[in-house]
């Protein structure tokens, strides 16, 4: 017997929306500490050279 589980909420295009926005903005606060991390990493090998 298959028994259909529907959770309690609809995922609406307006909230796919959203997640694809939050998602977006997630994606540039990594690369923004990924872009400061090679700097620090880059400027700590020009200084122990």
């Amino acid at each position: 017997m298959i028994v259909s589980m529907k959770p309690p909420y609809d995922i609406t295009p307006s909230v796919l929306k959203l997640i694809s926005a939050i998602s977006v903005k997630i994606g540039d606060v990594n690369a923004r500490c990924l872009n400061k991390q090679s700097i620090a990493t880059t400027s700590e090998a020009k200084q122990n050279q």
